[in-house]
């Protein structure tokens, strides 16, 4: 790794917009992408009363907790069944599909898949890098907890100061409105790229569940030259607790999703790729006014036929996970198929860079990231500003979550 200069490792590590901040491994709303999950539940859990053939009625929105939940598409798709719901990214389906599987159930393959866990460890659970996140699939027994937390506190502080009132007297407890948000994937709800992939991994091979690996081995010499190669086996977390013809039906959406629905932009004609898009609704301050800083987000695998790679692209400041993600996931795929080939692609070192909040409408592969050595700090333009990945509320901040 090149060296780096105080005054530019200063410059990286202070930009607002975290340019030093670990995105493979920290946690994001993973938006729309975590319908794929919501669908392996559903499957799984024969209480829900679900497979691939059920009709649920999606119209343009739904009333439930109290209040109504919209779909993106306003008309609304009707009757339709999965591999519709997963291609045009219903929200409405979701809504209703996540209370009917239950959030139990929800949190549970979850947990079977590797979210709300750190999946870069030894085989005594040691991590093997830091700052990965846990991330959070919440549910009745995680807001318990939060609550507890809370509480303890503010006793803590009236034994301190008598003065001191309790912001709230009651507790939150857990409702169906939070399922719904966690069905779409907003939300407490919280996922590395790493998980998403693991997930997509698993779905892509029939249902076998991987730990992922950092190395596959490492070659060295001993004292008296001969060589020594450490492997790192392949380790299996389990399977997927999915009838066979249920997790075909999850793999035909999925890849319905960029043959005809919101992920287009990711066909390839060198591969047949499959996946599922997300934009996860996201804020900043930016100047001391409020803008969109959506994520945008696209899971998934290729080739469709013989799966060889799972992916997650995963953009801060994107407009929409199929327009935005959509490309890129296209470009490293082609240029995949060209290593395979055996043909020669262009290698480019990229200097270090920050970034900034003007975020993104259309993604060209053939944009240049800016490099450090060019940059030129607008304090007018992130005076203030934070990046909502790296703002943390005071209840993130009192409980290192």
């Amino acid at each position: 790794i090149p060296s780096i200069d105080a005054t530019s490792l200063k410059q990286l590590s202070t930009d607002p917009t975290g340019p030093l901040h670990h995105r493979a491994v920290a946690a994001y709303n993973p938006a729309s992408t975590f319908k794929t999950l919501i669908s392996l539940a559903a499957l799984s859990n024969p209480k829900a009363n679900f497979n691939p053939r059920t009709h649920i009625n999606s119209p343009g929105a739904i009333y439930g907790a109290g209040r109504w939940w919209k779909d993106w598409y306003e008309p609304g798709r009707g009757s339709i069944n999965m591999h519709t719901a997963l291609q045009w990214s219903t929200n409405t389906f979701y809504y209703q599909l996540a209370v009917r599987t239950g959030i139990d159930s929800i949190v549970n393959t979850a947990n079977q898949l590797g979210f709300n866990q750190r999946l870069l460890v030894d085989e005594e659970g040691q991590a093997l890098l830091k700052g990965e996140s846990k991330g959070i699939v919440a549910g009745p027994e995680w807001m318990n907890t939060q609550e507890d937390r809370k509480f303890a506190y503010w006793a803590s502080q009236k034994e301190k100061d008598p003065n001191f009132k309790f912001p709230r007297t009651w507790r939150q407890r857990w409702t169906d409105g939070h399922t719904m948000n966690t069905a779409i994937g907003q939300g407490f709800t919280q996922v590395s790229a790493v998980q998403l992939t693991t997930m997509m991994s698993a779905i892509a091979n029939g249902g076998t569940i991987y730990y992922p690996r950092l190395i596959r081995a490492v070659k060295g010499y001993d004292e008296s030259g001969s060589e020594i190669i450490t492997e790192y086996p392949i380790r299996q977390r389990g399977n997927l607790e999915i009838k066979p013809e249920y997790l075909k039906a999850v793999q035909e959406g999925l890849r319905a999703v960029v043959t005809g629905g919101t992920g287009r932009a990711a066909g390839s004609q060198r591969y047949a790729v499959a996946g599922k898009t997300g934009t996860a609704q996201a804020w900043a301050i930016v100047n001391g006014q409020r803008v969109k800083d959506n994520r945008a987000l696209f899971n998934g695998y290729a080739p469709y036929d013989d799966p060889k790679y799972a992916i997650t692209v995963i953009i801060e400041g994107g407009k929409s996970g199929g327009s935005d993600t959509g490309p890129i996931v296209k470009e490293i795929f082609e240029k995949i198929a060209r290593l395979e080939e055996g043909s020669s692609i262009d290698l480019v070192y990229l200097s270090p860079a920050v970034g900034h909040f003007r975020g993104v409408e259309t993604v060209n592969p053939e944009d240049q990231i800016q490099p450090l050595e060019d940059y030129q700090p607008l304090p007018e333009a992130v005076e203030g500003s934070e990046t909502p990945q790296r703002r943390r509320s005071f209840w993130d901040r009192l409980f290192n979550r």
